[in-house]
């Protein structure tokens, strides 16, 4: 899988036909500058560019684009699609994902998005500190710490 070759491709062809979206979960350590194993591609854009994604991403996509999917009831739509690797594809993340606190995929995730350049490319997605809490809340406080060790500056 080479997770870098499919971020490039999605992002350029999402360019391409003005898709707005963002993305989050492990991609957000080398998007901060952390070498990481990616083993996907969370790609979350607006509902009401549904019919756009479908028709943009249809020779990539494996699993519909679908209305209550096998995510729900955690976002209303999802689907799978293969660009050099797993892209996970998402739209309207339930509120319960942000309850009791925000999570890094939630709904305040989507509004408050930071950009990030990355191969030339204009790349949105939640600032970290919301994938470290929500690991925290996992109950995975050693990545936690690993993930803020790795982003405080070497003195």
């Amino acid at each position: 899988m080479n997770w870098q070759e499919g971020l490039e491709q999605l992002a350029t062809i999402s360019e391409e036909v003005g898709i707005e979206w963002w993305t989050t979960g492990k991609i957000l350590l080398p998007l901060n500058g952390i070498d990481a194993e990616v083993d996907d591609l969370d790609f979350y854009f607006n509902k009401n560019d549904l019919e756009i994604v479908c028709d943009t991403f249809q020779g990539f996509i494996t699993e519909p684009i679908v209305y209550h999917g096998s995510r729900f009831p955690t976002f209303q739509y999802n689907g799978m699609a293969y660009i050099r690797c797993a892209i996970c594809m998402f739209a309207e993340p339930n509120m319960d994902l942000d309850v009791p606190e925000p999570s890094h995929f939630g709904p305040y995730a989507a509004t408050n998005l930071k950009t990030v350049n990355w191969k030339g490319h204009k790349i949105k997605a939640p600032p970290i500190d919301l994938y470290i809490k929500t690991l925290e809340r996992w109950g995975k406080a050693k990545q936690a710490h690993e993930i803020r060790s790795a982003l405080q500056p070497i003195e």
